[in-house]
């Protein structure tokens, strides 16, 4: 029998690619230096700028996460940790409204494995199902089926870009990453990996993620990411963790995988968000509180992010969504709002139109946030 398990957050050779020279950032392969040695900086020293935009709370806004959020034009939409509400803000954190459609009728879902906004329409991946579209108010519009049991699905040209770890393509076939026109025909299957023994290991964070003209696959249990463009499927980035990297020594997937994760204390799979200048990584399994990365890609300079907090037992929680002109967004908890600025400087932090700090901290819903970084010779 298959054992599945889902985590939701709270491979390609090891060796070096083309190095990296300063002032010349391309999109070709490099392999960055994550072993352990490396500086560590706490999140407050690495900032050069932070905007703070509050989540207004409402009997109908009670929220406790706001994990990979999308923001497009003036508008913020996300799922809750039940993956079944769809809240909806303005940019400046306006409660716009929220819907539910979980249930077994035509026009429900049990579970949002993916959500993505187009204009005022709501897409929603329902895993091996269907694609639904709803408007900002829940209302249904139509649905498509689906004919891959796909782990995650994301809109990428005419079609489809699909997580199908696990999945049987054509019956037989097993590829990590496939593409697929709108009808869900395979265009392409890339990464073969028929699955061994009976453990299923997914997490519920989307592993597909756009970038510039293309996507990125970040695939669980990899230590590299992979790039996919009207030019092909290649290798993109690798981080060298070393001999903190699980799988070093570990080259099949035990079927205690977790038990023995939590013995070791190392990674065993990454999250890497890929700026244009810099690249944010978050390492599941390692050491608590300084399981963050930060990569100069002009350089190479790598630092470790502490997240802890000044009493060194609790940390911050910084959950990040994607890059945009230089700024890294995600957000955090409202309650550790005041004791973050209290770490920079006046000139430091900003709060957003209609935002204040009194606002943020009388509020339990967290706090949205733009966060720019120092330059590297600074860290």
């Amino acid at each position: 029998m298959s054992l599945i398990l889902c985590i939701t957050v709270l491979a390609f050779s090891s060796s070096v690619g083309q190095s990296v020279s300063a002032g010349a950032i391309s999109d070709d392969f490099v392999s960055y230096n994550l072993r352990p040695g490396i500086a560590t900086k706490r999140l407050s020293e690495l900032i050069s700028g932070i905007e703070f935009t509050r989540l207004e709370e409402t009997d109908e806004s009670l929220i406790g996460y706001a994990n990979n959020y999308h923001q497009v034009n003036d508008r913020v939409v996300f799922t809750d940790a039940s993956k079944t509400d769809v809240y909806i803000f303005t940019g400046t954190g306006e409660f716009e409204g929220r819907f539910n459609r979980k249930g077994g009728g035509p026009e429900e879902y049990a579970y949002i494995s993916n959500l993505w906004l187009k204009g005022d329409t709501v897409f929603i991946y329902v895993r091996a199902r269907l694609i639904n579209k709803y408007d900002l108010k829940g209302n249904f519009i139509e649905s498509s089926k689906v004919s891959i049991s796909a782990n995650h699905v994301v809109p990428y040209a005419n079609g489809y870009a699909l997580d199908s770890r696990y999945s049987a393509l054509n019956d037989t076939s097993f590829f990590d990453f496939t593409v697929v026109d709108k009808g869900f025909n395979i265009q392409a299957m890339y990464l073969p990996n028929p699955p061994s023994g009976n453990n299923r290991f997914m997490i519920t964070i989307p592993s597909i993620h756009p970038y510039k003209t293309g996507v990125i696959y970040n695939g669980i249990m990899r230590d590299s990411i992979y790039y996919y463009s009207s030019d092909g499927f290649r290798p993109f980035m690798h981080f060298d963790l070393g001999s903190d990297w699980f799988f070093k020594e570990n080259k099949e997937v035990p079927m205690d995988l977790f038990s023995q994760i939590q013995e070791s204390k190392k990674v065993w799979s990454i999250l890497a968000r890929p700026g244009n200048q810099l690249v944010h990584l978050m390492a599941f399994g390692g050491e608590e509180g300084k399981n963050n990365y930060l990569i100069d890609r002009a350089t190479g300079k790598a630092v470790r992010m502490s997240t802890l907090k000044n009493d060194r037992t609790e940390k911050f929680l910084f959950n990040t969504s994607f890059w945009r002109e230089g700024a890294l967004y995600g957000y955090v908890q409202s309650t550790d709002v005041l004791e973050l600025i209290s770490e920079l400087d006046k000139s430091q932090y900003t709060f957003n139109k209609g935002t204040t700090l009194e606002e943020i901290e009388s509020s339990e819903n967290p706090a949205l946030v733009k966060v720019k970084f120092k330059n590297s010779s600074d860290w």
